[in-house]
């Protein structure tokens, strides 16, 4: 019974000085410290775009949870991933008295205002003449000479996004930093809301209707982007609307490489004292060109940069090896009780 009892009081012992894994925890994101920016570019046939915001100085903060987990301490020496499951919420900006900022379009791409996450408005110089340039459709191409570009604007909303984050683990180094590079950004819910249209002048009622059937053949092929054809043959103008709703969240595969250029850092001091994670994001939306519109026409670049800043109490729990060998010290101990009652 002796030999019992010791082996029961050393595996509680080793039990007691086995080290703590710790858990996934949840960090609640800090409103008034978290902002993303929207930044847009590109070119639009072979020109530069330039891009305005729709509400100046207009600030989109953020809100929710951030799910993250811990290789060891979380300290210098441990590690830091993210296993998935965040919920990082852009809020719609407000004005005066709290009230919602109104974007253009309207949802779906219609006429209108609606409150939105972020808002541009997209124009491209006009009165150049376009180059003739081949577009591939379905199995073949066809050649587009669309002579002048009269004008081009377009307005498109960002609502109702959600964002995820994920990581496998990155090291955590001194002042508690870590690579934001080691993580990426999946888009959960986010639809981009457009309205626009490009117009275009021809020489002569001859290369109007040939512009015109050139579009339409365009239009057919990229449903998805609720292109529509107009033609005005007074004045030999061919005009190219979009009017639609993209689904972010569909696009540019499962996630989207964080490419910050400063460090994320997570601070430690107890279980008791709340932990601040600060993540610098900088992502680059998915471009229409996936939705099959060529970007010899449109060549549309949106990204978002800020940082997410969240807190959160840090919690451990016992190694696997801790609770084998809990529950054999529970086992010794039960059975050195059990025999004491039978001797008594």
């Amino acid at each position: 019974m002796r030999c019992i009892r010791n082996l029961a009081l050393a595996l509680a012992t080793a039990t007691l000085f086995t080290a703590p894994a710790w858990a996934a925890n949840t960090y609640n994101i800090t409103q008034n410290q978290s902002q993303l920016n929207l930044t847009a570019g590109g070119s639009i046939l072979g020109s530069t775009l330039t891009v305005t915001e729709q509400q100046a100085n207009a600030i989109t903060r953020y809100n929710g949870t951030l799910e993250v987990g811990f290789n060891g301490s979380p300290a210098p020496g441990g590690g830091i991933n993210f296993p998935g499951g965040s919920a990082a919420s852009a809020v719609n900006p407000t004005g005066l008295f709290n009230i919602p900022l109104q974007y253009s379009p309207n949802v779906n791409g219609a006429a209108g205002t609606a409150a939105a996450n972020y808002g541009v408005n997209i124009n491209a110089p006009i009165g150049f003449q376009i180059p003739s340039f081949t577009v591939p459709i379905g199995g073949g191409e066809i050649t587009l000479s669309l002579g002048t570009l009269q004008s081009f604007n377009m307005a498109l909303a960002i609502r109702d996004l959600d964002l995820d984050v994920t990581g496998n683990g990155t090291p955590i180094g001194a002042g508690g930093v870590f690579d934001a590079n080691a993580t990426s950004i999946s888009i959960a819910t986010g639809f981009a809301d457009l309205n626009g249209a490009l117009v275009f002048d021809q020489a002569n009622f001859v290369d109007t209707l040939a512009v015109a059937a050139a579009l339409n053949l365009l239009a057919g092929a990229v449903p998805d982007l609720g292109l529509t054809v107009s033609t005005n043959l007074f004045n030999s103008t061919v005009s190219l609307g979009i009017g639609t709703r993209i689904d972010l969240s569909t696009l540019g595969g499962v996630s989207l490489p964080n490419t910050a250029a400063a460090d994320g850092s997570v601070s430690f001091v107890n279980l008791a004292t709340p932990s601040t994670l600060i993540l610098p994001v900088e992502i680059a939306l998915p471009s229409l060109e996936e939705l099959g519109l060529p970007t010899e026409i449109l060549d549309l670049q949106l990204s978002l940069a800020g940082q997410l800043r969240a807190t959160g109490l840090i919690t451990e729990v016992p190694e696997p090896s801790s609770l084998v060998l809990g529950a054999l010290a529970a086992s010794g101990l039960a059975l050195v009780i059990r025999r004491r009652r039978r001797s008594a």
